[in-house]
């Protein structure tokens, strides 16, 4: 290879890796430092984030009290007493509805 090729060869290269650094580095995010993040610091805080939304979802060592005073741990348990409710109030007024005369 001739040096002009070599240079020409080596300039390709040089754009191509700053492409490469470009396009894995964000300055919409920042990095724990306040910098530019890169595609190591985003790939952390979706891990991060992943394993928080998992919290809300599976049982935490945390948790809260719900409106009748038990303990809800998750998201999936809120769902729940929100669905035992829903059934409860179904039941009642299916019940109102069997007291109810006819229209006959």
């Amino acid at each position: 290879m001739k040096d002009e090729q070599i240079e020409v060869v080596a300039t390709a290269l040089d754009g191509i890796a700053n492409q490469i650094e470009f396009s894995l580095r964000s300055e919409n995010v920042s990095d724990s430092n306040g910098e530019i993040a890169n595609v190591v610091d985003v790939l952390a805080e979706l891990g991060r984030a992943t394993r928080r939304l998992g919290n809300a979802i599976t049982p935490n060592i945390v948790g809260g009290q719900d409106a009748f005073g038990g303990h809800v741990e998750s998201l999936t348990e809120a769902v729940m007493g929100v669905t035992n409710g829903l059934m409860d109030i179904a039941e009642a007024i299916r019940e109102v509805a069997a007291r109810m005369p006819s229209g006959d």
